[in-house]
C-alpha cells in the first residue's frame, strides 16, 4: 500500500509543471479562493468543482476525464457556463471557441441555427454593429442576418 501512495505522490509531483496541472490549479483558485481575482466570476457566482476532482488523487481523476491539453492554443473551458466543472462539461478549447461561449455573448437564432453575433458577422460579412443595431431595433434574427446593407447614395449635386 505504501508503494502505491509513493507512486501517486511521485506521479503528481512530476505533473506539477505541466499545463494540465496548472489549469487544474487555476480552476481550483477561481472557484475556491475568495481572494483570487476571478473568484467573483466563478466561485462567487456559484460555479463549483466536481468533488472527485478535489483532494488526494483529484488531479489524476480530473486528467482522466479531460485528457491532455492538445496544444498551447487550448485552455480549460466549460461547455455550459451555468454549470460547474463537472464530468461532461469540461473540455480543452481554443480562444475563439471560448470567446463564443461567454455569458456576455448575444446569441441570435436565424436560418434555423443559433450563433453569436461574432459568428454571424464572420459568416455573412455584416459588421457586428449592424447586426446588434438591427436586433436592438426589434428585427427578427432572420431579418437581421439575411437583409443586405443598403448602399448609401452619393450626395445630390447642388447645381
Amino acid at each position: 500500500m505504501r508503494a502505491c501512495l509513493i507512486k501517486q505522490v511521485v506521479t503528481t509531483a512530476n505533473m506539477e509543471r505541466t499545463p494540465e496541472y496548472i489549469a487544474w490549479q487555476n480552476m481550483r483558485q477561481r472557484c475556491l479562493n475568495p481572494k483570487f481575482r476571478q473568484h467573483k466570476d466563478y466561485g462567487g457566482r456559484g460555479i463549483t468543482i466536481f468533488k472527485e476532482w478535489l483532494g488526494r488523487g483529484g488531479f489524476n481523476r480530473f486528467l482522466l476525464e479531460v485528457g491532455k491539453k492538445p496544444s498551447s492554443e487550448y485552455t480549460l473551458d466549460r461547455k455550459e457556463n451555468s454549470l460547474g466543472y463537472i464530468p461532461g462539461n469540461v473540455r480543452w478549447a481554443t480562444r475563439i471557441t471560448q470567446n463564443n461561449n461567454t455569458t456576455k455573448n448575444v446569441h441570435i437564432f436565424a436560418n434555423g441555427v443559433s450563433k453569436t453575433v461574432a459568428e454571424w458577422s464572420k459568416e455573412t460579412g455584416l459588421k457586428d454593429s449592424t447586426i446588434r443595431c438591427r436586433i436592438r431595433m426589434g428585427w427578427s434574427g432572420d431579418a437581421a442576418i439575411n437583409t443586405p446593407v443598403r448602399k448609401k447614395l452619393p450626395p445630390t449635386p447642388k447645381w
